[in-house]
């Protein structure tokens, strides 16, 4: 029999993982919308309050589809990263809410630039890119440290 050592890192469910996470927390805020919309098309507003309703949420809607993704992936790497079963419940509210404070301790701080009705803006800014990817990525970092140091140490055993 040979002794192989178990690895803390599950890479190929890490990777199937995060990118499934990724994809629903892209398309739950879009499901949100058209729900919105089918609301508003069911209670039937003026067709100019309409039309103006859906060319606005159509502009918003990139922060919060990039935003839930970028959490809902990491809290998947956080999940499936690490060797043993986790919570990806658990891992979405403790990343969605360390990068929470983040992103108001940053908001607080001014880091991005001001957007200004009548001026024609690119879609993200570099700076608001890094403040919407960097705290949900440390936040994963950190919560897949501590749970792969947590990890047993155990050997597995292979027959030769």
């Amino acid at each position: 029999m040979t002794v192989l050592p178990q690895s803390s890192w599950n890479w190929q469910r890490a990777a199937w993982g995060t990118s499934l996470c990724a994809l629903g927390g892209a398309l739950a805020p879009k499901g949100l919308s058209l729900g919105i919309m089918l609301y508003r098309w069911l209670v039937g507003p003026t067709e100019l309050a309409s039309e103006w309703f859906r060319s606005d949420l159509e502009a918003g809607m990139i922060y919060p589809v990039v935003g839930c993704a970028v959490v809902c992936a990491c809290a998947g790497w956080a999940t499936f990263a690490p060797a043993g079963k986790y919570s990806f419940a658990w891992s979405l509210a403790i990343i969605f809410v360390a990068s929470l404070v983040a992103w108001m301790v940053l908001g607080w701080m001014e880091l991005t630039p001001r957007r200004y009705k009548g001026v024609d803006h690119p879609a993200f800014y570099p700076s608001e890119l890094l403040v919407l990817i960097v705290p949900p990525s440390l936040a994963a970092a950190f919560l897949t440290m501590i749970r792969v140091r947590r990890a047993p140490k155990s050997d597995t055993l292979v027959p030769s």
